[in-house]
């Protein structure tokens, strides 16, 4: 019989490397002024040895932490040696040394070095590793070496004091208390705390620390909250209540070090920290002083409950949560009490040596010392999450909440400032600085017209063989602007217009606005009831279309003027200007986009919005030698800059020939044109870069926005683009198509998205919690939007258009803000990054997950052209990822899940893979989500490999929870789409198929194939 495909090795073996990494070693470095006898000092250390059992821990049955054992007073060597060292290279020496392994089976876990640079001048080093000593203890352990050093000098017989027993519990009170706390962090959630760089599997954790001081004032507050001397509950209170404050979770877990029995008075050798967790609750309500008292019970049980836990026993349920570069309790907070007090050695005076710090145990580590009235210590981090800038961050945001809570105990936490007035100030003004002049009150006619007269005779567009040139342009939009006025066309008054892709449409789109109307852009391919719709719901009054269109709007009341059915008398119209009284306020189009309702809505936009797009603009040049081409449909608000950003600024709009679908019209239009503005979405720059990338390199200015954009697809690209400027613009219909920009000359590819960039000119973002407060660099929030570029209103829906446009409550008087719905952060740069949408929050088990990251991590295997990622409401069990590819050969499913597991947590790969010749896409060049085939999720059993019988049960039983007909033996139970409910619905059936097998809940995390949890059912003594 084929032997079960399980992990071969047990919890405590996955953890083993982990406790030899430097990381959780305590290190104390002095530096010793005067004549130090190192004989002494080891004589003093075999002595303290002796004396305390603790100082000879071992742990014999390693990498089993949960049993150590004091080895036999003389059978543990001390370990103090002296070594000389030049002064120039004596700290980075006493780093090394804090970075050396310790023998965990044999011991000793402590180890001092005496590094000598002159006579008289030397610094002690002492490692300690936290198993053994932690760092009240290592604090304790050199005042007692000092104290001892000092006998022996004087009387080298002098007798050694009474031993400290620390008291290990049994293996069974571990194995008890330990049972209870796996249940109580089974229920726990992930800590999804923000970083500044994703989390990737790393071999080692890179770290540093930033000071943390509080004011003395604040200090001796703290009792006050609680009317407790020095109460640590308060500060562990202040970490939680900052935690909330950027993550969007209310339960916060917390990893904190207690000393599970009393230490003696006289010395504090006894056992050491050990890590458990305390969580707090935290609602809407629940005021600071709430979350003290919580915290504060919390402690006082977690010391009671940790009397029968070793450190190290919970390690491995608080280090993985099955994602090898996340940590579930991410936060660690240590707050302890200490003296002033340095150790005293005979003749020798001391002074505290600060190491720096190269490694971290968590993504971030606050460890705040209380000494009389003042408050200090230091945050560590994981540089390879965190900028030093967020690090200090971090700390002064911690001050500022701390201070306004003991200030005001009663507040609800969610009132608690977390912004100090730098970062408030950075946030709200400094990165919005973008005031810029332009021409805010004029209109978009005034403005073509101001290009006609400075060179009429420029190509102003030009469409198969054809143009027309600034000149021509204006006079026949005037002629057709006079017929629009005498059918009643003026200011705010829309018209439709519904013709394909033609210099006709531009002439029509001008004169519109030359006669003082809003054009409003009808699509020829969208359906005959739309059109209607929109042209009745915007009460167009006129219609200009041909004749093959005209029966769309038979039902309207609007005039419909077919250009096809226009007799001679046109040519008799003025040519001149028309003089109408428009302003910067009135509209200048309206543009209909899908509504949450089900109906289109019209976003209305005025002349001033228009011209702050096109007209002293930052993020592009814009004038009179360069050549745009009109790619998007007029329906669609890319065509924006198209048009206008050509047209008012006297360049020349080039329109790809007609009858070509995507990507050929484009790649003809390069090859014909000297185009030097080129937009694109997403999507077809991901397509042109793979079939035609050195055609786009002749584009000296290419802009792509619109959708999620890969960075492995634009790095691919970056190296063709040698002199050409690409830049990614992000801005919703609302906003006139452009709020922000970036000019990309490198891309990181380990994010899942290409950065938004900062604002464009006359233009200010902002990212808000649900009180439209600013929230701090690096959290999420909704993005608002305010400026010049915002649209006028909802044409028709005052209440849509109050719900979404407020008030800027920063900006000048009289500013407004949009609420785009939009997730995004701040990045310590300045940036904006955009995380998905705020009313679509996509989670899958439990976990919020950026369909972007997982789009990038398939885009990054060889053999994937293209990738589409969306959530599946059919899969079993609920909600599951499905994965749409393109490409010219197909892996297998465990190929990519393979690459995958490289790449993201196993909660982002997707259940299932389906295989397409062709990514779809709408009419405006966005993925077609709604044209995707449905996925087969499930796997196919191998009937050619011999099972047991207890695997051909275990596979019946996890088909039918999932609801599939049959599944593999290897197949992953939540790749397959299983969740946390399906799981205990899983442990409930195998309970009731194998009733002692002392299978636990936690178990179906680790093994999680049908394979594997039929092994662990058949060996001996089952679950673990």
């Amino acid at each position: 019989m084929t032997g079960p495909s399980r992990p071969a090795r047990t919890r405590t073996e996955a953890g083993s490397t982990a406790w030899s990494h430097p990381a959780h070693h305590v290190v104390r470095c002095l530096r010793l002024d005067g004549d130090f006898d190192v004989e002494a000092a080891r004589s003093a250390l075999r002595l303290l040895t002796g004396q305390h059992p603790v100082l000879r821990t071992v742990f014999p049955a390693y990498p089993d932490v949960t049993s150590p054992q004091p080895a036999a007073p003389g059978s543990v060597d001390v370990d103090l040696t002296e070594v000389s060292v030049d002064q120039a290279e004596a700290i980075a020496h006493a780093v090394d040394v804090t970075a050396e392994p310790f023998d965990l089976v044999r011991g000793p876990l402590l180890r001092v070095r005496v590094l000598r640079v002159t006579d008289r001048d030397r610094l002690l080093v002492a490692v300690a590793h936290r198993l053994a000593l932690d760092p009240t203890a290592l604090d304790a352990f050199l005042v007692e070496h000092g104290l001892a050093y000092t006998r022996l000098r004087q009387a080298p017989e002098a007798p050694a004091r009474g031993a400290t027993e620390p008291g290990w519990p049994s293996v069974e009170e571990c194995a008890a208390a330990r049972e209870r706390w796996l249940e109580r962090l089974s229920a726990l959630p992930v800590l999804d705390l923000p970083t500044d760089r994703p989390h990737r599997p790393r071999p080692t954790r890179t770290g540093a620390v930033e000071p943390l001081a509080l004011p003395t004032g604040l200090a001796r507050r703290l009792r006050d909250v609680r009317g407790i001397p020095d109460d640590p509950a308060v500060l562990f209170a202040g970490v939680a209540a900052l935690v909330a404050r950027l993550t969007p979770q209310s339960a916060v877990p917390l990893v904190v070090p207690v000393r599970p029995s009393p230490a003696e008075t006289d010395t504090l050798l006894g056992r050491p920290e050990t890590d458990v967790v305390v969580s707090a609750l935290l609602d809407g309500s629940s005021t600071f002083q709430d979350v003290a008292d919580q915290v504060g019970a919390e402690l006082a049980r977690a010391r009671m409950d940790a009397a029968a836990l070793p450190p190290g026993a919970l390690a491995d349920q608080i280090g993985s949560c099955g994602d090898p570069g996340r940590q579930p309790v991410p936060v660690r907070v240590a707050v302890r009490r200490r003296t002033t007090t340095l150790p005293a050695y005979s003749g020798v005076s001391c002074t505290s040596v600060d190491l720096p710090v190269s490694m971290a145990t968590r993504d971030l580590s606050f460890a705040v010392d209380l000494c009389g009235d003042t408050a200090g210590g230091v945050l560590e981090y994981d540089t390879g999450l965190f900028e030093p800038i967020t690090a200090q961050r971090i700390v002064r945001r911690f001050g500022h909440l701390l201070a306004a809570a003991v200030e005001n105990p009663r507040a609800p936490v969610t009132t608690l400032p977390v912004l100090p007035p730098d970062e408030r100030a950075l946030v709200v003004s400094g990165w919005n600085r973008t005031e810029r002049a332009f021409p805010r009150d004029r209109t978009a006619a005034s403005l073509f017209e101001e290009q006609v007269s400075r060179d009429r005779e420029a190509r102003a567009v030009e469409h198969e063989g054809a143009w027309l040139t600034y000149g021509e342009l204006n006079e026949r939009a005037n002629r057709l602007a006079h017929r629009l006025i005498d059918r009643g066309v003026g200011p705010d008054v829309p018209v439709g217009v519904c013709l394909p892709r033609s210099i006709d449409t531009v002439v029509c789109l001008v004169a519109v606005l030359k006669a003082g109307g809003a054009y409003l852009p009808l699509d020829p391919e969208h359906p005959v009831e739309r059109l209607a719709y929109v042209v009745e719901d915007a009460g167009a009054r006129v219609v200009l279309t041909n004749d093959v269109h005209t029966h769309a709007f038979s039902v309207t009341a609007a005039d419909v003027i077919s250009l096809d059915a226009l007799d001679g008398s046109d040519a008799t119209r003025p040519t001149t200007n028309p003089v109408v009284a428009t302003t910067a306020e009135h509209l200048a189009y309206v543009i209909y986009t899908s509504g949450s309702t089900g109906s289109p809505k019209g976003v209305a936009v005025a002349h001033r919005a228009l011209s702050r797009l096109v007209k002293g603009a930052d993020y592009a040049r814009l004038g009179p030698d360069e050549v745009h081409l009109q790619l998007s449909p007029l329906s669609f608000d890319a065509s924006l800059l198209e048009l206008w950003g050509s047209l008012l600024n006297g360049g020349t709009l080039v329109l790809p020939p007609s009858g070509l679908p995507f990507p050929d019209l484009l790649e003809v239009a390069l090859r014909q044109h000297r185009i030097t503005v080129l937009l694109l979405v997403s999507p077809q720059l991901h397509i042109a870069a793979e079939q035609f990338p050195e055609a786009l390199a002749r584009v000296p200015q290419l802009l792509v926005g619109g959708d999620v954009l890969s960075p492995s697809s634009a790095a691919e690209l970056l190296p063709y683009l040698d002199g050409t400027r690409l830049v990614h613009v992000y801005g919703p219909t609302e906003c006139t198509l452009f709020a922000t920009w970036k000019h990309l000359e490198a891309v990181d590819t380990t994010r899942p998205t290409v950065p938004l960039g900062r604002p464009i000119t006359n233009t200010r973002t902002y990212v808000l919690d649900e009180n439209l407060a600013p929230v701090p660099v690096g959290v999420p929030g909704e993005l608002w939007l305010g400026g010049d570029g915002l649209a006028r209103e909802y044409l028709g829906r005052p209440d849509l258009t109050a719900a979404r446009f407020l008030a800027d409550p920063f900006g000048p008087p009289g500013g407004r803000i949009y609420r785009t719905g939009d997730l995004a952060r701040w990045l310590p740069d300045g940036d904006l990054e955009f995380l998905g949408r705020c009313d679509d929050q996509i989670k899958i088990r439990g976990y919020r997950i950026e369909l972007g990251e997982v789009d990038a991590a398939l885009a990054a295997h060889p053999d994937v052209r293209a990738v589409a990622t969306v959530v599946r409401d059919d899969a079993p069990g609920g909600r599951a990822l499905a994965a749409y590819l393109v490409g010219d050969t197909h892996p297998r499913d465990v190929e990519l899940r393979e690459h995958m597991a490289t790449r993201v947590p196993s909660y982002m790969i997707p259940a299932a893979f389906v295989w397409l010749d062709r990514i779809p896409l709408t009419g405006n060049g966005k993925v077609d989500r709604n044209s995707l085939p449905p996925p087969e999720f499930g796997g196919a059993r191998h009937s050619d490999a011999p099972r047991s019988t207890m695997e051909d049960r275990v596979l019946d039983v996890m088909a039918a929870t999932l609801g599939l007909d049959v599944i593999g033996p290897d197949d992953d139970f939540f790749e397959l789409g299983g969740n946390s409910l399906l799981m205990v619905d899983l442990f409930t059936r195998l309970e009731e198929l194998a009733p002692s097998s002392g299978l636990n809940l936690v178990d179906l995390l680790e093994y999680r194939t049908g394979a594997c949890i039929a092994g662990l059912l058949e060996a001996p003594g089952g679950g673990t």
